[in-house]
């Protein structure tokens, strides 16, 4: 960036131009916001690493969403979930960007309790929170056959919550390694420093 505004020129990555001593493999365009790649060159396979219990996650919400697009009055689908998370921003883009993210209790105010509420959960929340949560919404409802939750916090985490919390109390230094982005991560050393 410093070079290209210096001299006040424009700069191209061309991927590959020194391996191979030919065209590259690939070039960024003048959106400079990723590469396009020759594909006479290289085959490229894509690979969903996608959790299987966030993807199954997603598909729920996408068929609550599609079997009441032409419902008179449509439910509110509410995600229990962090805000900008990818997992979050995933599930909201199967409802077309129309569902509503709660990240804390103080938020419900924003649930218009006299349509109908789908709420799911983004998989690495405490399950604590997600049943009081459920039970508050449920109580706020007006009719509460208009009220349907689905417990979808992925148990892998919330299993090893109670013996992490015991292990961690035996022990006086626990050294916790994740990833710094990882929401898993982030919950069960939560659990290690309380």
């Amino acid at each position: 960036q410093r070079i290209r505004d210096g001299l006040g020129i424009e700069i191209y990555d061309i991927y590959g131009l020194t391996e191979i001593y030919g065209p590259g493999i690939g070039i960024n365009c003048d959106k400079q916001s990723g590469m396009h790649y020759w594909d006479d060159y290289i085959y490229i396979e894509i690979i969903d690493a996608t959790c299987p219990v966030v993807l199954k996650l997603q598909q729920r919400i996408r068929q609550v969403y599609e079997s009441t697009r032409n419902c008179e009055q449509r439910p509110q689908i509410i995600i229990f979930g962090k805000k900008g998370h990818a997992e979050v921003n995933g599930l909201v883009g199967q409802t077309e960007g129309t569902a509503l993210v709660i990240e804390r209790p103080e938020e419900i105010e924003k649930v218009d309790f006299s349509r109908p509420i789908r709420l799911f959960s983004q998989t690495t929340m405490p399950v604590d929170d997600f049943r009081e949560l459920a039970a508050t919404m449920c109580r706020r409802m007006q009719c509460r056959e208009d009220f349907e939750f689905k417990d979808t916090i992925c148990r892998q985490v919330a299993n090893r919550i109670p013996h992490l919390r015991e292990f961690s109390r035996q022990h006086d230094v626990v050294l916790f390694v994740s990833g710094k982005k990882s929401s898993n991560g982030k919950a069960l050393f939560g659990v290690c420093h309380e």
